[in-house]
């Protein structure tokens, strides 16, 4: 990976987790409620202080129906784990936000090292996790319970005028339709019947309405929750107005990164409740450009929090700008040059083909092995030329995209500001020094 001074270069050895290395030490207590007849196992990947490497631990073991906290020297809030419940039905968690290697005994090692030898030897999902004042509170939790009943009260028909007029608002603004699915729809079920005790996006129990989706084995990528209350007729027009009528509710209809969603309504004690669940691709992964547009919208998503972490204002991106990295990344297939294209133009010429005019650009691209936005970003931070230009206050704006080339996934990423950054002394110098050479080799 490098910018538009240098290589490019292709990856095919496993991603290894690069985060910036914390400031300081601190304890970060991990309280684990296991609520199974059985035993609960987790391994976790941390921000080991000691050694200033981020490293793999298992198992900390939680006995049926109890609780126990661990505690780490870790100065990061950020904490990855996967669970397995023990018994003949293992059951796991773990979304994939970062996989690792893992033994059925006790273990540990730290990135850049291999996982010991062992029984069981094999590769489990993680998730991440971020500490709130030092402390992250994990509960695993699996459908167990019986879906509650909502009596006599069926709503079939307006369930699905509903939708059609959901699908409507869509059209309008020119994004595909909902799915609507019946998991998703008994997880929205559930929650309508919470509705008359706490008209929030918080559960009764106190937890958040997203938690609901664990309970039917659901584990969407994205996620977003509709809420509204009626009195008198059910009217389901009504509250297709209210929702269009709410800037938060109506984002959440005409975001194209949701592709299904689950409808509920509910009357009880003269009120008439509604709720839409929407969601994004989870597990099952959607395929082509779509996807992998998704993915390139993650990774500016990702540059844009690492701005704000810094106080620096977000970059702006464009359709124009997604296609000129896209571009680009198709063009390393046949060249793979960072700094030049297959006919002999300069990258930047790439801006100009899609009508983008900037006083600077500079480019970065790579390969991975998987379309994981967050390993992708990772790789490219572990770059400290990279770090250095998506946190130059100039850089104004970043187009991403993402090539599927057989197995691998070819990633790049341009930014683009109105004046050229500031240069520091020593990079003056060195091109005074380089244009020096240059004219020397010109008169020889």
């Amino acid at each position: 990976m490098t910018g538009s001074e240098g290589r490019f270069a292709l990856l095919a050895c496993a991603l290894i987790m690069a985060l910036a290395v914390p400031a300081r030490a601190q304890a970060l207590e991990l309280r684990v409620r296991n609520d199974f007849a059985n035993s609960l196992d987790t391994a976790v990947v941390y921000f080991d202080d000691s050694s200033g490497v981020w490293r793999t631990r298992g198992w900390y073991v939680v006995g049926p129906k109890s609780s126990k906290t661990f505690t780490f020297s870790t100065s990061s809030p950020e904490i990855y784990l996967h669970s397995q419940l023990a018994g003949p039905n293992r059951t796991l968690w773990g979304r994939g936000d970062v996989t690792r290697m893992v033994i059925s005994k006790s273990f540990s090692y730290f990135d850049g090292e291999d996982c010991p030898a062992g029984p069981d030897r094999r590769k489990v999902k993680f998730s991440k996790y971020t500490a709130k004042q030092n402390v992250l509170n994990y509960r695993p939790v699996k459908a167990v319970a019986p879906l509650p009943d909502a009596g006599e009260n069926s709503f079939t028909a307006a369930q699905a005028e509903l939708l059609k007029l959901i699908n409507a608002e869509r059209r309008k603004a020119g994004i595909d339709a909902v799915v609507l699915n019946g998991t998703v729809s008994d997880a929205a079920k559930r929650r309508v019947l919470e509705l008359p005790k706490r008209m929030e996006h918080t559960r009764p129990n106190g937890e958040k309405y997203s938690t609901v989706f664990a309970e039917f084995n659901l584990k969407p990528a994205a996620s977003a929750e509709n809420l509204a209350r009626t009195t008198g007729p059910l009217e389901v027009s009504r509250f297709n107005e209210l929702f269009m009528n709410s800037s938060g509710h109506r984002k959440n209809r005409l975001n194209p990164e949701y592709t299904t969603v689950g409808i509920a309504l509910y009357s009880a004690g003269g009120n008439n409740y509604c709720i839409e669940l929407f969601t994004g691709p989870g597990e099952r992964k959607k395929t082509g450009s779509d996807h992998l547009a998704l993915v390139s919208a993650n990774i500016v998503n990702l540059v844009n929090n690492e701005r704000k972490r810094s106080g620096l204002k977000p970059l702006a991106t464009s359709g124009a700008l997604h296609r000129a990295a896209l571009t680009r990344a198709g063009e390393l297939v046949r060249k793979p040059d960072i700094n030049t294209r297959p006919d002999g133009r300069k990258f930047e010429t790439v801006l100009g083909d899609n009508g983008l005019v900037y006083a600077y650009s500079w480019s970065s691209g790579s390969v991975f092995d998987s379309d994981d936005a967050l390993e992708m970003y990772r790789k490219f931070s572990s770059d400290a030329g990279y770090r250095k230009q998506i946190l130059t206050k100039e850089i104004s704006a970043i187009g991403a995209g993402v090539f599927q080339h057989g197995n691998q996934y070819i990633c790049v990423q341009i930014l683009c500001a109105a004046e050229a950054p500031e240069k520091s002394l020593e990079e003056s110098w060195k091109e005074l020094e380089q244009s020096i050479q240059d004219l020397r080799d010109l008169f020889k």
